[in-house]
């Protein structure tokens, strides 16, 4: 397994720990926190690109789930797509967290120029976990822009996951469904519960106005989704075709999703909202002997768990 400090992006700075007991407001890089409520944990650091471990009954099922940003407004850091906490560009967050389950960041971006405040990017994230046999465990992320100018400016966001279901980075397989209910499909190790134990994870998607579906979503490796040239990472990102997959990871690369839940201008002094919720659902292994003569029928005689919580919590 590849260790957990190798990541996809490292952004020069130290992770501070933040505990989450109290109320936390701090402006000053790195902002660090952790989210908890009934069998899960998810640790957040902008130093290792956002959250970067997502813990579900002892169980790590995340390698990093980032948010990149692009925008028009003048003077802006970079033309193409920056990490959301890019120093230079939205390094000024301001982190609040009431509760242990939620937490926000939000920032500010002010014109080098002028001084004046162009626009407001705030960060929540609500983590959600249990269901009477704690199973379940879901993280929702919504992305809200403020334009603070009487001046119309573009907008794009794109939410980047890289999960490693059952803690493996190998035998992962992604698709995406655009049907109801879109649009992620994760299968750990083609669905062999005996393996790791984590059957899918779905993903969710809201926009302003009740539209459940992304303006773009794509599934690939994280070297081709993460690419400097034509990827995410790049002044375009042209992999945004609606590609269903299925892709299949390997010991090395898992797949990647991405979605673009914000593509659009937004006028002076109006506001747009992007969220999603990444929805785990995992299972109790059998034992071995249980498993003797079920062969290719594990899955299915398993009944992706659903059965044994469909009244849980509406996590899903």
């Amino acid at each position: 397994m590849v260790k957990k400090a190798i990541k996809k992006f490292i952004l020069p700075s130290l992770a501070a720990t933040v505990g989450v007991s109290v109320l936390i407001v701090t402006r000053v890089l790195p902002i660090s926190f952790i989210l908890a409520d009934g069998n899960s944990t998810a640790e957040f650091d902008n130093s290792i690109d956002g959250f970067y471990d997502w813990t579900v009954n002892g169980t790590n099922q995340l390698f990093q789930m980032s948010t990149f940003f692009k925008t028009d407004a003048p003077n802006f850091c970079d033309s193409g797509f920056v990490l959301i906490e890019t120093p230079g560009c939205l390094d000024n967050g301001v982190l609040t967290q009431n509760t242990e389950d939620t937490a926000s960041i939000t920032y500010t971006y002010q014109d080098p120029d002028t001084k004046n405040d162009l626009f407001e990017v705030i960060l929540d994230y609500t983590l959600t976990g249990g269901g009477t046999k704690r199973f379940l465990s879901s993280l929702n992320q919504k992305v809200t822009i403020n334009n603070l100018s009487a001046n119309p400016y573009n907008f794009e966001v794109i939410k980047y996951y890289n999960l490693e279901l059952g803690g493996d980075l190998g035998g992962d397989k992604a698709s995406i469904d655009p049907t109801s209910p879109f649009p992620g499909l994760q299968v750990d190790n083609d669905g062999d519960l005996s393996v790791e134990g984590t059957v899918f994870a779905t993903i969710t998607s809201n926009t302003t106005g009740g539209n459940s579906t992304p303006d773009g979503y794509e599934i690939d490796t994280p070297t081709n989704l993460l690419n400097p040239t034509t990827g995410i990472t790049g002044n375009s990102f042209p992999g945004l075709q609606n590609n269903t997959g299925p892709v299949t990871g390997d010991s090395l690369e898992e797949p990647a999703l991405a979605y673009r839940p914000i593509n659009q201008q937004v006028p002076g002094d109006e506001t747009v909202i992007g969220e999603q919720t990444v929805a785990l659902e995992t299972v109790e292994i059998p034992e071995p002997s249980a498993l003797i003569g079920l062969g290719g029928f594990v899955l299915s005689a398993l009944g992706l768990s659903r059965n044994h919580d469909n009244q849980d919590d509406n996590l899903l």
